[in-house]
């Protein structure tokens, strides 16, 4: 697991591109909603610091092949999971918490809190079983997540998955 911090210069600017993405209801996102299912277009451009400190974090060799935004409102969280992958593929996942109120509950990773607050940015196996706890804040909690592989872009998915 490594962490960092990332302060953003844009946030207003990164707040109005957020507020035009759509968002849809998510199996595992309980109480808030989710960009997953939905390709944000030039998403290295629009959030281009927040890539830009995720692959800074790992190996040169790593491209992010999903990019999603989650909202939690009150009392949301998300549910226990982890991220399959491929065995051939070495993979890491992260997450940027980008607005996150006070008790607006911690990420747990193997059963153990993350301790993560806004700005915080976090990388970790993604077989590691996470969730998170509610939010308990009566404001709405934005987290930025990633899925990044090692040797291998978004166009490459298609063959492994066939």
């Amino acid at each position: 697991m490594i962490k960092s911090i990332l302060k953003i210069n844009n946030k207003k600017e990164i707040m109005s591109y957020i507020n035009a993405i759509p968002f849809k209801e998510h199996q595992l996102v309980y109480n808030g909603l989710s960009t997953y299912e939905f390709i944000i277009k030039d998403f290295e451009i629009l959030f281009k610091q927040i890539i830009k400190k995720f692959l800074s974090m790992v190996e040169p060799e790593y491209n992010i092949i999903d990019f999603w935004i989650n909202k939690y409102f009150y009392k949301g969280y998300v549910k226990k999971h982890n991220h399959p992958t491929n065995k051939k593929l070495t993979a890491k996942t992260g997450v940027y918490y980008f607005k996150t109120p006070k008790n607006s509950g911690d990420l747990i990773i193997s059963n153990k809190k993350a301790n993560m607050k806004e700005g915080d940015i976090i990388i970790f196996n993604p077989n590691q079983i996470h969730w998170t706890e509610k939010n308990l804040s009566k404001k709405d909690k934005i987290i930025f997540s990633v899925n990044m592989v090692k040797n291998f872009t978004r166009k490459d998915l298609n063959n492994v998955y066939k």
